[in-house]
């Protein structure tokens, strides 16, 4: 099965939900890697919201 693409906004859905519901069941739920989550809230918490934002349209960039 392949993996979802995840673009700009909706990365930031998953990680206060799991802050409420659990990692485990909200990485399922939405079907993230761990290493993917990890690597989006580790982003969140340095550069905030708006450097999470701009690392994913670089990525998205760099795919193209």
């Amino acid at each position: 099965m392949k993996k979802p693409t995840w673009v700009q906004k909706e990365n930031l859905n998953p990680i206060p939900e799991a802050k409420s519901n659990g990692v485990s069941e909200t990485l399922e739920k939405y079907d993230i890697y761990p290493v993917a989550y990890c690597m989006w809230k580790k982003k969140l918490l340095i550069d905030g919201k708006e450097g999470l934002l701009q690392s994913q349209a670089q990525d998205e960039k760099r795919r193209l």
